[in-house]
């Protein structure tokens, strides 16, 4: 059940303020917005040492240069597309293609649009340290269940033992200036519950009833889910432990550690452009060198090609009464490997190659293979360690999902999360070579391996057509139950 809180409740609960804090500021930086950032880094000028002091400076009545790098958003880019840019293999282990539940377990996955789902849920999980997937369905809207994405920044999770128990997530459905309307929605094992309530900007307010709003007015308020034993949520960490909160099964965010970092960034880059500018050249000149033109401000016209004659000697320069040019010098190489060693040490960070973001000595657009896996091997490893928290959680959903929809009992599928380095095809037929000569490798592991991103029913019929060409016929299925004695 929802519980039964104070009206005065602060909202979010005053528990979460420090994680909460974290979302705010990971997703300022998320979202590339100079205007966000510097609102979220405001309040964290307490000493001159605090980190963000950057963009926490109070810009009043001077004009100044504030130029913003979006590298996080480039770092949660990356992670999602090492994770599932290529396409995982989902299978249900011991049937064919053309079983039932194989056909509506491919249903579901087109249908639901199911790898963009999962390549976005990727992403937000990188800036903000997890992310939260669930299921839902409505028979008015569609016949198969919806695999939706849940902020965790809009979540209030409960763990124990690290798994994930019930959650309660919350929106805000309509602010009327005076009265804000939040939707709780709370998942427990074999039940949702959902209630209305009514409060300002900083309380949770009463409880109304769900059909005070049109947008609420068909929710139920108790929902039985057919899962005595589970919720029909899976929370998936970026990746633990989470340094700031030891023992959270809250996990960590790849800007974690590097907010200092990726403000001193944002300084070097600007004070890279104010030299440009500061480097464009000046002329000094004289007022009496300056004519008055029909507004009445005097300017030096600089693209005049005949001047009269003027009352100075122009090889006097240091005279008082001549005209002088002026030209800053624009350190760009000071700044160009400053912030190169910047962005570096924050992907270092966020645990990637400086490679995989086309930096490094030695990195080449040719590179494939082995060669590139050496280069990649730290962001390799990285997309390994966190797409063994995807694969139990993605394997939990899709048999929940095939449960709803085939209104039985589902077999548990199978996901295979590939790496996004392609291994060129030189590779692939030496390994092959060396499986076909031990006898360890079958004709459908051979088609799979040489063409990862094909469907299961492009395996089959590749694996029929090289039988047919080498006339291999199938071994009849065995019928004999007699054990051997």
């Amino acid at each position: 059940m929802i519980p039964s809180y104070n009206p005065q409740q602060t909202w979010p609960p005053e528990e979460w303020g420090a994680v909460y804090e974290r979302y705010r500021e990971w997703s300022a930086w998320y979202s590339g917005d100079p205007l966000q950032i510097s609102e979220a880094l405001s309040g964290k000028v307490y000493t001159p040492t605090e980190q963000g002091r950057f963009w926490a400076k109070e810009i009043k009545d001077e004009r100044k240069v504030m130029i913003h790098v979006p590298l996080a958003g480039e770092l949660a880019t990356t992670s999602s597309n090492f994770l599932f840019s290529e396409t995982p293999a989902i299978t249900i282990p011991g049937t064919t293609v053309e079983d039932d539940q194989a056909k509506k377990l491919r249903q579901l996955l087109d249908s639901n649009g199911f790898y963009n789902t999962i390549l976005e849920a990727a992403e937000v999980a990188s800036a903000l340290g997890g992310i939260f997937l669930k299921i839902n369905w409505d028979k008015k809207l569609f016949p198969y269940p919806i695999l939706n994405i849940a902020q965790p920044d809009n979540a209030l999770p409960e763990f124990k033992f690290g798994i994930l128990v019930a959650v309660t997530f919350w929106k805000i459905i309509r602010d009327d200036g005076d009265k804000i309307f939040r939707l709780l929605e709370r998942h427990e094992r074999g039940t949702i519950y959902t209630k209305l309530y009514a409060g300002t900007t900083t309380t949770l307010g009463e409880e109304v009833d769900l059909k005070t709003l049109s947008e609420t007015t068909e929710s139920e308020p108790v929902r039985n889910t057919g899962f005595k034993e589970d919720i029909l949520v899976r929370y998936i960490p970026n990746m633990l432990p989470n340094k700031m909160f030891r023992g959270s099964a809250i996990g960590q965010s790849d800007f974690g550690g590097a907010e200092g970092l990726m403000d001193a960034l944002d300084e070097a880059y600007t004070s890279w452009i104010r030299d440009i500018r500061i480097g464009v050249g000046r002329i000094i000149t004289p007022r009496d060198y300056l004519q008055d033109i029909e507004t009445g401000k005097p300017r030096f016209d600089l693209d005049q090609e005949v001047y009269e004659q003027l009352d100075f000697d122009p090889n006097d320069v240091n005279g008082t009464n001549s005209i002088k040019n002026i030209q800053f010098d624009i350190r760009h190489e000071a700044h160009q490997k400053t912030t190169l060693d910047l962005i570096c040490r924050i992907v270092s960070n966020a645990g990637y190659s400086p490679q995989s973001f086309g930096l490094g000595v030695g990195s080449s657009v040719n590179d494939s293979g082995y060669a590139l896996q050496i280069k990649e091997k730290k962001s390799i490893i990285t997309s390994a360690k966190k797409a063994r928290y995807w694969k139990t959680a993605l394997e939990d959903l899709l048999q929940m999902m095939l449960s709803i929809h085939t209104k039985t009992e589902a077999k548990r599928p199978s996901v295979e999360i590939n790496d996004c380095v392609s291994s060129d095809l030189g590779q692939i037929a030496t390994t092959l070579n060396m499986l076909n000569s031990a006898q360890a490798v079958s004709i459908r592991t051979k088609v799979k391996m040489v063409n990862r991103d094909w469907t299961e029913e492009q395996i089959e019929e590749e694996v029929k057509r090289i039988m047919e060409e080498q006339k291999i016929i199938k071994p009849p299925v065995s019928t004999n139950t007699t054990p051997a004695k």
